[in-house]
């Protein structure tokens, strides 16, 4: 049954197969024990007594009844529930190893696309600093700004070379 059909269920029963027995407990009690009960006549109030009990116990058993079913019912949602969380812990791993995976990529990406020639760059003009002109400039055929930067520093190099040989021409 889908819950709102069991919910339904357990009101018709509650409602039709309880009510008569519950009716019968009370008509009992009012119209035969407590007058019995008055007039002082044991054997009519253990009559009323016995008929109260059975329509007790008739009661009872419905009640019985609507209790284990809804039990039953709250522990089938309950592991529904189970399978249910399961599913998204699982949902929520794979996305935090692919979220931590775009990351690394992106880290990657970074430390491949920009640091590593920002670093191999500052070098080459620590090498050119030093006086060492012949130095290869890493990344001058990019077409980014790492490119960009790569061809400035190219152009002070062979600012720096030309300069040394007009001061070599001139000191010959």
């Amino acid at each position: 049954l889908k819950e709102s059909e069991f919910d339904a269920d357990i009101k018709r029963t509650l409602t039709e197969r309880s009510y008569a027995p519950d009716a019968e407990f009370w008509r009992v009690l009012e119209s035969e024990l407590f007058p019995a009960l008055e007039r002082k006549d044991i054997p009519a109030a253990e009559k009323a007594y016995a008929t109260l009990a059975t329509a007790y116990q008739a009661h009872r058993k419905v009640i019985d009844e609507i209790v284990e079913r809804t039990n039953d019912a709250n522990a089938a949602t309950e592991r529904r529930a189970e399978r249910n969380e399961s599913v998204y812990i699982g949902a929520m791993g794979t996305a935090a190893i692919a979220v931590l995976l775009l990351v690394l990529a992106s880290a990657a990406g970074v430390i491949f696309g920009l640091v590593r020639p920002v670093v191999s760059m500052t070098q080459a003009m620590g090498h050119i600093a030093d006086g060492d002109l012949d130095t290869v400039i890493p990344a001058a055929g990019r077409r980014d700004e790492i490119g960009g930067m790569a061809q400035s520093v190219e152009v002070f190099r062979m600012g720096l070379v030309e300069a040394r040989r007009l001061a070599q021409r001139a000191a010959d």
